[in-house]
């Protein structure tokens, strides 16, 4: 299917464009749809407390941070859950029916998120066809999925949506004072958001003081930057997270530098999660790197031009563009491979690759010599994309330690029997649907902790999501004296409190 619409597309431009943009979202968003609504339309992961956090909303009128015993990371975070409570709301539904408003929120971010992509590209490059090609580039790469309903995705849709505003703005040469009053009330909702937002909006206009364009003022542009950090640092000081962010950004930093210098060996991934890619799914990359590829085959193709050839060139909007989200990525791997905050949280940069990617395959594909082929490329990267579990969860195959309907269904049966004097270690396919119920008041002081309890996946992705991170040996090595990949060799060591489906419970005393 989308080897067709590529062929419309780039083949013939005498198509009706908005046929042909009802035609490219439908293809983009129907597997999506597909996938989500039969195999899993409950919350996969993190998004499944925000269930929870819209619980709080009903009982007490908003959320009020630190009120409740939840992950301080998650405490400010309220925008999704408050969508959710107004969704059920406005449909007339009980909370506990989850699968009606959270699949509406999921695919309303979904579709917003496509078109939003598609104004970027078409207000960028003015030409239709560019901005059908990265609608489907979009829908095939996995890093920037909207898998989970998650701030950080609804944020990523806010810095679209300002971002198109923002390029609309600048063709037509209308004044920034205007775009400021425009833009404004989504600078409140992407900041509030996650304080990714911002740093997204400030890598989309770095390429404007950096090139030279008829109708765009420089100063009214940091006048911009200035006010929308001056308004994040306030917003996040205000609710004490501010120390968190540059603590951690400083800590990043330092970790790479060390790298950099030799002072720190490379250990991919040491210290922190491994990812749950494997040798076996290695094939997966191929969708991971199409985009990547592209863009990084452009620019050094140009670089070397401008070197050997001594070119005067003055870089495009979306040549510095794809470069800084080519470069970023980069970085971002080498973050990975540490202790830091890097991997999910920059995944974004792959936005920014997205516009350049389509202007290199809508000029490639002016050949029909070369068409054929891009057209073969695309689909093959597809072929994998759809496949992705970052993409379709475990559509596929069981990849991935997100909750499936038969998760969800264990976990609110157990609900009621887990205490909450138990000290617990629970597979994530368990905890997400767990924490979907009401949470609980914050208590004062340290609690003790009067059992120990762990519900471990037996199976090969429980295990090793078990064993993966080593915060998670660690607490069982404490608690039970056994690596969590040897457990099930020293079962009979432990009393054995479930046995059900691939989940294994086991109990013992402080």
């Amino acid at each position: 299917m989308i080897a067709l619409i590529l062929l419309l597309i780039l083949g013939s431009m005498q198509h009706n464009p908005k046929s042909l943009l009802l035609v490219a979202l439908s293809t983009a968003i129907t597997p999506i749809i597909v996938m989500t609504s039969t195999k899993h339309p409950l919350p996969l992961g993190d998004d499944a407390r925000f269930i929870g956090f819209a619980q709080a909303i009903y009982r007490d009128g908003r959320w009020i941070p630190f009120k409740y015993q939840e992950n301080t990371y998650y405490q400010p975070f309220h925008l999704i859950p408050f969508l959710e409570y107004i969704l059920a709301v406005l449909l007339g539904l009980n909370l506990k029916n989850i699968e009606a408003y959270y699949l509406l929120l999921k695919f309303s971010l979904w579709l917003t998120y496509m078109i939003s992509t598609y104004l970027v590209i078409k207000n960028l490059s003015n030409d239709y066809s560019k901005s059908l090609v990265g609608i489907l580039l979009l829908s095939i790469t996995p890093p920037i999925a909207l898998t989970q309903v998650v701030h950080q995705a609804y944020a990523i849709v806010l810095f679209l949506i300002t971002a198109s505003v923002l390029v609309k703005e600048i063709r037509v040469r209308q004044s920034l004072n205007t775009l400021f009053l425009v833009i404004i009330v989504l600078w409140i909702a992407g900041i509030i958001a996650h304080a990714t937002y911002t740093v997204m909006f400030l890598a989309f206009i770095l390429p404007l003081f950096l090139i030279e364009r008829e109708g765009v003022s420089k100063k009214n542009i940091a006048l911009l930057s200035a006010t929308l950090v001056s308004i994040s640092i306030i917003y996040w000081t205000y609710l004490y997270m501010l120390d968190e962010i540059v603590r951690s950004t400083i800590s990043a930093t330092t970790r790479l530098i060390d790298l950099l210098i030799g002072r720190t060996p490379f250990s991919p991934f040491h210290g922190t999660a491994k990812p749950w890619y494997t040798s076996s799914t290695s094939t997966f990359f191929i969708a991971w790197a199409f985009v990547p590829s592209i863009v990084a085959s452009y620019i050094l193709l140009l670089l070397s031009k401008i070197i050997f050839k001594h070119w005067k060139y003055s870089w495009s909007f979306m040549e510095l563009l794809g470069f800084l989200g080519l470069s970023g990525t980069a970085v971002n791997y080498i973050l990975r491979a540490l202790s830091t905050f890097g991997g999910r949280y920059f995944y974004w940069l792959y936005i920014l690759m997205i516009p350049l990617a389509t202007m290199v395959v809508k000029k490639v594909s002016r050949s029909p010599l070369s068409l054929l082929p891009s057209i073969i490329l695309i689909s093959t990267a597809a072929f994998y994309g759809i496949q992705d579990p970052t993409m379709a969860a475990n559509t596929y195959g069981n990849y991935i330690g997100w909750a499936d309907r038969t998760s969800w269904h264990i976990a609110l049966e157990l609900q009621p029997y887990l205490g909450h004097r138990a000290s617990k270690w629970i597979d994530p396919r368990l905890s997400a649907p767990l924490s979907s119920t009401a949470p609980l008041p914050a208590g004062n002081g340290r609690i003790n902790y009067q059992q120990k309890v762990a519900i471990i996946g037996v199976d090969k992705v429980g295990l090793k999501g078990a064993s993966k991170d080593p915060r998670n040996v660690d607490w069982f090595i404490r608690n039970f004296n056994v690596e969590p990949h040897n457990i099930m060799n020293k079962l009979d060591e432990f009393s054995v409190i479930l046995n059900i489906d691939k989940y294994i419970g086991i109990w013992g005393n402080p």
